[in-house]
């Protein structure tokens, strides 16, 4: 039986607005691994700017029974963006379109904008597959290492680094603030580290 996961209460307590500019971009996936008649990778089916704890509230039902429906997974980025920041790139790429003479899927923009956007909160996720065969107390002894090296990679921060762990199909997302990456993958080559990816909400 694949793993359902649902980490809808541990992401709303990472969700904060200072501002009505404020939002987090979220997806609903639909990937080839679980609808191989689909023909590429991924499809996706929704793009949702979240700008309120209210709006994700409401829109909760809705999401899991689209995920549900399609087999599909939604994503969402925790590192919150701007609306303001990422209009104005919006016009740069817009405008940088218009040059090249390029008038194809205009509608992608802002989303392709918002996902490359950058951060005043960012939040990277450092993504840990659970090794073949590993029990789960050899799986906790290594997610400890992990967490511990990233610590140690920015010990002047006296909150430490995670900010929290999420379940994934295949192991865990640590989440958390920016620390030396270079130190860390000295240690760990075989991790990947995103800068500006989204972790899974539900699937």
């Amino acid at each position: 039986m694949e793993k359902h996961i649902n980490n809808f209460d541990k992401v709303v307590k990472h969700l904060e607005f200072k501002s009505s500019d404020d939002f987090y971009m979220l997806q609903i996936i639909k990937r080839r691994k679980e609808n191989p008649e689909i023909g590429v990778n991924n499809i996706c089916l929704r793009t949702i700017y979240i700008d309120s704890l209210e709006k994700l509230s409401k829109m909760k039902n809705d999401i899991i029974e689209s995920c549900d429906r399609n087999k599909a997974r939604a994503y969402i980025n925790l590192s919150r963006k701007s609306y303001r920041k990422c209009t104005l790139q919006m016009l740069k790429a817009v405008t940088d379109r218009v040059i090249s003479n390029d008038y194809s899927k205009p509608y992608h923009i802002f989303d392709s904008v918002a996902g490359q956007c950058g951060s005043d909160r960012p939040v990277w996720v450092v993504d840990v597959d659970r090794p073949e065969g590993y029990s789960d107390e050899e799986f906790e002894s290594m997610m400890q290492s992990i967490i511990e090296v990233v610590n140690q990679c920015k010990p002047d921060d006296s909150d430490g680094k995670i900010i929290d762990i999420l379940d994934t199909r295949n192991g865990k997302h640590i989440l958390t603030k920016p620390f030396n990456l270079i130190t860390f993958s000295t240690i760990y080559q075989d991790i990947e580290v995103h800068k500006n990816n989204p972790t899974i909400l539900y699937c």
